[in-house]
């Protein structure tokens, strides 16, 4: 079984971090947003630690590309009120629907609020558009 080996749990890994991170890349980008979705290897060796690491590098904000084109003349739509949660949550989405568990809507929310009152997920997920 290749999910049980040490490189088919990378494997699974890394397919995870990308797409955790591509969420956030589509929802930012869709919201007028532009960013870098990374994805690197972990060179600590610890083997208590993820094979891969991850990370979205925003490069230009929503609310100033909003800014920015009114200013200039160009429609652009209202942004949603809570935008950065959308955005934040985008790659726990992506975690949920990869898992291959559920695709019904209402049980990945149910999901996503479990792992979010357990402590299951990390900060910047929570933080995320934030800094």
């Amino acid at each position: 079984m290749i999910g049980s080996t040490e490189e088919g749990i990378a494997a699974r890994e890394l397919h995870f971090a990308a797409y955790h991170e591509a969420a956030h890349k589509m929802v930012y980008e869709r919201l007028g947003g532009a960013g870098d979705a990374i994805v690197w290897q972990n060179a600590s060796g610890n083997p208590d630690e993820r094979v891969w690491l991850e990370q979205f590098r925003p490069r230009t904000c929503p609310d100033t590309m909003r800014t920015v084109a009114l200013t200039s003349g160009f429609f652009f739509p209202d942004l949603p009120a809570d935008w950065r949660v959308l955005y934040g949550i985008a790659g726990l989405v992506a975690d949920e629907v990869l898992s291959g568990e559920t695709d019904d809507p209402g049980a990945i929310a149910d999901a996503l609020r479990y792992r979010i009152s357990n402590d299951e997920v990390s900060a910047t997920d929570l933080t995320e558009g934030y800094h």
